[in-house]
């Protein structure tokens, strides 16, 4: 055994599982079982999510839902008193809310998408990826007044943004790449 330490020094994760356990203790005191039917309640929302999101790409939601809840990670995790659940949760539901309101063109499903983008970020880490995720793929017309929204990708956003990743044979003048979009304008 090691030396004793605070929890605090060894949890590396951002607050918000931490104050679901603590509101869910003061709810019901600190007991083991109570602990972990709380955190039932992010894994159903995380199947629920995968449900949804399915609904919008597949005619077979039902299908792609039972891959996502018989993968024996999902179903380790979703019984533990862990974030990871939980983040998975809040990112499948952005994800869902995001393309809804890009389809729908509705700015109310966007805020949700960014409030839950906002929670899943302040559950564990890995949830900064979706501050990036939509913005270079699905750009096209967003910030043109009138215009409609699509869920079609950008060509030329992936263009730009991916000439800026240094490649083994470019890292060396990585500071004087010129991106593609220059290029192709005659610039």
């Amino acid at each position: 055994m090691g030396p004793e330490m605070d929890a605090a020094r060894i949890i590396k994760n951002p607050p918000l599982a931490a104050y679901y356990i603590a509101l869910v203790a003061a709810l019901t005191g600190w007991s083991e079982i109570p602990l972990h039917l709380a955190f039932l309640l992010p894994a159903i929302t995380a199947v629920l999510g995968t449900y949804f999101l399915a609904r919008e790409f597949t005619q077979h939601p039902v299908a792609a839902t039972l891959i996502g809840i018989l993968n024996p990670v999902f179903i380790l995790s979703g019984i533990t008193v862990m974030c990871d659940v939980m983040m998975l949760a809040f990112y499948v539901w952005a994800i869902f809310f995001w393309v809804r309101g890009i389809k729908d063109n509705r700015d109310r499903n966007l805020f949700i998408a960014a409030v839950l983008t906002t929670l899943c970020c302040l559950t564990k880490y890995f949830g900064l990826s979706l501050i990036s995720t939509p913005v270079p793929s699905h750009t096209n017309g967003r910030w043109k007044k009138g215009a409609t929204r699509s869920l079609s990708p950008d060509p030329d956003c992936h263009l730009s943004i991916y000439q800026l990743v240094p490649t083994p044979s470019t890292a060396g003048d990585f500071y004087q790449m010129q991106p593609v979009m220059q290029q192709r304008k005659g610039s």
